[in-house]
């Protein structure tokens, strides 16, 4: 497995994480990003791609800092 397609994939299905949330984060629509998924559409745009690379280094979670200060504003 060496895809990143696939990668992203595993990524997703071993920490529960809807394809909704990934297409919103990359900025696709949910049904590119499912395709892309599944292989059934080959390459995103360089900026969607740069996106996946940056949800597989975890950069979609937020630190508890953030979540606390934002529901004590």
């Amino acid at each position: 497995m060496d895809k990143l397609n696939e990668i992203a994939k595993l990524y997703l299905h071993e920490n529960g994480i809807t394809i909704s949330f990934f297409a919103k984060y990359i900025g696709a629509p949910y049904d590119s990003a499912a395709k892309w998924l599944n292989g059934k559409i080959k390459k995103l745009s360089y900026e969607q791609n740069r996106k996946v690379h940056d949800f597989l280094n975890g950069e979609h979670l937020r630190p508890i800092e953030k979540i606390m200060k934002k529901e004590g504003e």
